[in-house]
């Protein structure tokens, strides 16, 4: 018998399981949450068949939430919408994401292959396509410049298609799925981290080039929860400016030791994953 059942996320695959777990074994319930739809900019309120499902979705596992003994909200934001929609504040925590510091401090490279490199899911509100735009601006100036593009989704075939017709393929490599220890080869082999990411609820990727000891270009939007020297945030969707930013850096415009490859002293003091680990069972352990 468990004493406690996690869901992931609050989403119905996720809690309708977890609620009938946690009844069936009288055991205490946790619940993830990592961002609302009603909430999201990304969210268009569209009257798509899709839309309307992924809102019944959202709005059904957030009364299955209300069920939990206690919820692990990932900002501020998402706990206080959550008290305006009725929710005890004294049963929600504000956790955080980390990074894995042993994995990347293990890992050795010294040869920047990649002029930029992006690594997330291949969705249009991580800015996937601003990518292509934006670097057709660097290879005006740099035409032998590189980009690599790490991580999968559901554009990931349409970004391969856009990439060979606009003849970049020997500028832009998508990788696909790659493993954790291969990210980090790949983000280390590179010059600088770009994130043209129009929504995030925290950044891990940031966060982890950072850790890297790349310089990060991204939109200046809420939770990229770096800040310091090493990070320069633009005007969401401004790919004029954010290409401007990039071909500074690679021309060397900018007064700064991001190419050294060391990282900065904001970025050692990202929390590790055991960190937040420590924290959280604090909490779950207060309610059983």
């Amino acid at each position: 018998k468990p004493d406690v059942v996690i869901a992931s996320s609050h989403y119905l695959w996720d809690t309708l399981p977890g609620l009938v777990f946690s009844q069936r074994l009288r055991s205490k319930l946790v619940i993830y949450m990592h961002g609302l739809l009603e909430t999201s900019p990304s969210y268009t309120r569209s009257e798509g068949i899709w839309d309307k499902i992924a809102l019944l979705n959202d709005r059904i596992g957030l009364v299955l939430c209300r069920k939990a003994d206690l919820i692990f909200a990932i900002n501020n934001d998402i706990k206080d919408a959550l008290i305006a929609k009725g929710f005890k504040a004294e049963k929600i925590f504000v956790t955080t994401n980390a990074v894995d510091h042993e994995l990347i401090n293990s890992v050795k490279n010294e040869m920047k292959t990649f002029d930029g490199c992006f690594c997330g899911s291949l969705i249009r509100r991580k800015g996937v396509y601003d990518l292509i735009d934006l670097w057709e601006k660097v290879l005006k100036r740099l035409p032998d410049s590189k980009l690599i593009i790490i991580g999968y989704g559901e554009e990931y075939h349409n970004l391969l298609e856009e990439v060979k017709n606009k003849a970049l393929d020997k500028n832009i490599i998508i990788t696909g799925y790659v493993s954790a220890r291969d990210k980090i080869l790949s983000i280390k082999s590179s010059k600088i981290f770009i994130s043209p990411s129009h929504e995030e609820s925290w950044g891990i990727a940031v966060s982890e080039a950072t850790a890297c000891g790349l310089p990060v270009v991204c939109y200046d939007i809420p939770f990229i929860r770096n800040s310091g020297s090493n990070l320069t945030k633009v005007k969401l969707g401004d790919t004029d400016e954010m290409a401007t930013v990039i071909l500074n850096i690679l021309e060397g415009g900018q007064t700064v030791d991001h190419l050294s490859g060391r990282p900065t002293s904001e970025a050692t003091n990202i929390p590790t994953w055991d960190d937040i680990s420590k924290e959280e069972l604090k909490e779950i352990k207060k309610v059983l």
